[in-house]
């Protein structure tokens, strides 16, 4: 696909208004077009899946681990304003 485009940027513009939102057309034209897969991590397809897995994993439990954090700072701040806050009322 990104190599039709740069062949041809107004291809999809001509497409388009050739046929109208003709999804047939469109698949037709996709399919001539061999697809090139380009794997990041490894040339075996479950081997990648597996490690794009284990990516998104890993940055979920950090995003849940910032969350957490975040909330532990909050809570010591608000902690830390309310007993300043008793001293002064104290003395």
């Amino acid at each position: 696909m990104v190599e039709l485009l740069k062949t041809n940027p107004n291809h999809l513009l001509a497409l388009s208004i050739q046929d109208q939102g003709n999804a047939t057309a469109w698949n037709m034209d996709l399919a001539t077009e061999s697809p090139k897969v380009d794997y990041l991590y490894s040339d075996y397809k479950p081997a990648e899946l597996a490690a794009l897995g284990a990516v998104s994993l890993t940055l979920t439990l950090l995003n849940i681990l910032c969350i957490f954090i975040a909330g532990i700072l909050v809570l010591k701040v608000n902690f830390q304003k309310n007993t300043s806050n008793m001293v002064n009322k104290i003395v």
